[in-house]
């Protein structure tokens, strides 16, 4: 069983958390917290600091779902038939096979001179 950390524990874990994500090295942040990295890295690496770090990146997971969809409902808004379609599939309103269908028709079998007839008659009008 791991030890529990301890409130600055916690937010050295999470402020760690952020600040890799902005490029800093784990040798600098542990400086600036006045640890050493190995003891950074015990935090993190524990059951805790390994749960704090699930959330945190769960959470940046959902805001980045949110601001993605928001950018596609605007995009399908000013007439974007892909950002429509895409916003059609994520919210299951139309499915893949829906939009891969394909009907062919054989003219020249299938027609008689009295059908195009018709077709002519009826485009004149």
């Amino acid at each position: 069983m791991s030890k529990k950390l301890t409130p600055t524990q916690r937010d050295f874990v999470t402020e760690a958390f952020y600040r890799k994500r902005n490029g800093e090295s784990y040798i600098s942040i542990a400086e600036s917290f006045g640890i050493d990295r190995r003891t950074l890295f015990g935090y993190r690496n524990c059951e805790e600091g390994q749960q704090i770090e699930k959330e945190l990146r769960q959470n940046l997971i959902s805001q980045s779902f949110e601001s993605i969809m928001e950018t596609v409902i605007d995009k399908a808004r000013l007439g974007s038939f892909q950002h429509a379609k895409l916003f059609m599939q994520v919210t299951g309103k139309l499915k893949n096979e829906e939009v891969n269908v394909k009907q062919e028709m054989n003219v020249t079998k299938e027609t008689t001179p009295e059908l195009l007839a018709q077709i002519d008659e009826l485009l004149k009008q």
